[in-house]
């Protein structure tokens, strides 16, 4: 919401949504979807929780009052400068544009559910919440060798092996200790599932920091099989599985049956999976790419920043990567590792200052203190254009 702006810039914005929600004039899009929503797990956020109206295009229902809802259709929405509307419909690209075709600008007239979550708990519970997904390494160790791997595995230089628990249980303590709540927190490698401390980490997770969050999953290539004890631990703590699904990825005959022998366990043990097998990125640049980014000037590559709407953040020594890319990055080298500017460091937030846990939510929202990383002067995201790639295809050798 807040990428690429000034602090001037969200400070005008942020007070305008400020504004709205005190005095209850924020509108909802989509009924069918607010009927089967919750809250996040989190019962101060949704305590008072309320829109001026809510816009759904079945016209059977409109003039109707369904949760306390007004139910409006989209001529009845009022526009002018001031206006508020949050998305909660799946369909936000096609909703979006219908919105500007009104006159609307989105992030000052109209946003999706997961930000104003941020805002909403902000400035009506004065908590901290992070409604988006923050990943954590935990092995560079993997089973298989991905040509277009998102965490650049089989291009590192220096393999550190499996990450030290007392950092990842640093990391998190320090986060929750500036930020009281978060939607979906995400482990990945390489294949987390050769973490040797694997049974310790979900142990952790569950003893201390499981009623701090929505959703807590673990990402796995489907190669790997957890052992009971893991098993019992993910079931007992409500810890999902993302399996991604490389079937016809040169992989192997074997990899068919062991995923199938994965979701089997699953289902045995009642631990809930998601099978994924969207299209890969291709991040890295061409010669004439990087000449094509070369010749744009600063103005342009912070609007294509803006513009950028890649949802993973990541979580490191302390420092929050509102961009994986740029975690990745640093491991990579292509980053130096003494060049923190991609990041925010924790440690330098006093949770007891105003104005530092406005930027604080802020940073959630995107805000950062440059107008772009340094990991867009090096992805193809900022060329405008998604550079598909051959998901799980594997390099030989």
């Amino acid at each position: 919401m807040l990428r690429g702006l000034t602090w001037g810039e969200c400070e005008e914005l942020l007070n305008s949504w400020e504004k709205s929600i005190r005095d209850n004039n924020v509108y909802g899009y989509g009924l069918s979807k607010m009927m089967n929503f919750q809250a996040p797990a989190c019962r101060w956020l949704d305590d008072g929780f309320s829109f001026k109206g809510l816009v759904d295009k079945n016209t059977a229902l409109h003039g109707l009052t369904i949760m306390g809802f007004p139910i409006i259709s989209i001529d009845e929405l009022p526009i002018h400068e001031d206006t508020k509307v949050v998305v909660v419909a799946n369909d936000y690209p096609a909703i979006s544009e219908r919105l500007k075709a009104m006159g609307l600008q989105e992030k000052k007239n109209f946003i999706f559910i997961n930000d104003y979550w941020t805002l909403w708990g902000f400035y009506r519970h004065r908590k901290i919440i992070y409604s988006h997904l923050i990943s954590i390494l935990l092995t560079d160790r993997c089973t298989l060798k991905c040509e277009f791997c998102g965490a650049k595995i089989p291009y590192l230089r220096v393999y550190e092996g499996d990450r030290d628990i007392s950092k990842i249980e640093a990391d998190l303590d320090l986060f929750f200790s500036r930020a009281d709540w978060l939607t979906d927190l995400g482990f990945g490698g390489g294949e987390p599932l050769l973490y040797n401390d694997m049974p310790a980490l979900l142990t952790l997770i569950g003893r201390k920091y499981r009623t701090k969050m929505y959703s807590c999953h673990i990402t796995t290539n489907g190669t790997i099989t957890p052992d009971e004890k893991v098993l019992q631990l993910a079931a007992d703590h409500n810890i999902r599985f993302n399996i991604s699904y490389y079937s016809g990825c040169g992989i192997g005959d074997g990899y068919e049956a062991k995923f199938e022998r994965l979701k089997r366990t699953f289902d045995a043990y009642g631990i809930d999976y998601t099978v994924t097998s969207y299209p890969w990125i291709d991040f890295s640049l061409s010669q004439d790419e990087s000449n094509e980014l070369a010749a744009l000037d600063s103005e342009e590559m912070s609007r294509r920043f803006r513009a950028c709407n890649s949802g993973c953040s990541s979580l490191l020594d302390g420092f929050y990567y509102s961009c994986a890319v740029s975690c990745h990055e640093k491991k990579l080298g292509v980053i130096s590792a003494n060049d923190y500017t991609d990041g925010v460091d924790f440690n330098a937030i006093d949770p007891g200052n105003a104005a530092d846990r406005k930027k604080l939510m802020a940073t959630s929202l995107g805000y950062h203190s440059k107008p772009i990383l340094k990991a867009c002067e090096t992805c193809s995201l900022m060329t405008g254009r998604k550079k598909f790639a051959p998901r799980g295809r594997q390099l030989k050798g």
